[in-house]
């Protein structure tokens, strides 16, 4: 797409329009567990195809909504068509929970909490079903809101995951002050895995580093069998990528395995 399309009027007014009536929607990438190869979870991906843009990257389209104070109307419509889509989901998958991704910026002024405020009467019950995804190194700006924010929606019941964890700056500290429950290793890491000691060295010490706190630990970005090989040789507990399958709508979820064939190469 032409660089110059995502300042545009149109392109802005295309994306409130978008947003507005749910043409931006939700595909569901499975998050496998290793040891046996059963689909545990899904990563909600927001996805948007324009009749005159085509299919539009959310590299592209998410800072828009950034800047443009849209990102709120934008994760509210893709976790509530997500929450719709969960009965679906839940009857192939019953234990399956939902990782949705969050936006660093929604922590000024308590946007995150108010969503899931919003939210807690209609849909409280199915929030130990969701797992929030927060890349930790953007939380810089607004630490103390967002620490606090993360506090209150734990104690909703909602799953916390560090995401792409180890990519930029990451701080030992704040792992211990925040009620996560997953950590997830960034995908640069997982591709040069099979052929970089340091990228081997820097997993085995991050899987340990999640032993020792008791959390789980998800590679993201497996490619290859080589790839799959090592996560296995160094304990990790889960993984995605495209190895096993790509984001899919909710209608084809039910043509995804109950579990994928895991056997470590001698």
């Amino acid at each position: 797409m032409n660089q110059d399309y995502a300042s545009s009027t149109i392109f802005f007014n295309k994306l409130k329009n978008a947003i507005e009536f749910n043409k931006i929607f939700p595909k569901y990438q499975p998050v496998v567990r290793l040891i046996d190869g059963h689909i545990s979870s899904f990563e909600v991906l927001a996805r948007w195809t324009d009749e005159q843009f085509g299919s539009v990257s959310p590299e592209k389209f998410i800072p828009v909504a950034e800047s443009a104070r849209l990102i709120k109307a934008l994760t509210e419509s893709i976790l509530d068509q997500a929450i719709d889509d969960l009965p679906l989901i839940k009857n192939r998958f019953p234990e399956a929970k939902l990782a949705i991704n969050i936006s660093p910026s929604l922590f000024k002024a308590n946007q995150l909490l108010q969503i899931f405020v919003d939210r807690s009467e209609s849909c409280g019950h199915l929030f130990k079903c969701l797992d929030l995804e927060i890349v930790e190194s953007e939380m810089l700006d607004s630490e103390e809101e967002a620490i606090n924010q993360i506090e209150q929606l734990n104690r909703m019941g909602l799953n916390i995951t560090i995401d792409d964890y180890g990519k930029n700056y990451s701080s030992l500290a704040r792992l211990v002050q925040l009620p996560f429950n997953r950590l997830k290793i960034d995908q640069c890491f997982v591709k040069d895995l099979a052929s970089k000691k340091e990228s081997r060295i820097v997993i085995k010490n991050i899987i340990a580093l999640a032993n020792d706190l008791e959390i789980s630990v998800i590679a993201e970005g497996i490619e290859t069998v080589e790839q799959l090989d090592a996560l296995l040789d160094l304990g990790c507990e889960y993984g995605q990528g495209w190895y096993f399958s790509r984001d899919v709508p909710a209608s084809e979820i039910a043509k995804l395995p109950l579990n994928y064939p895991i056997e470590k190469r001698i």
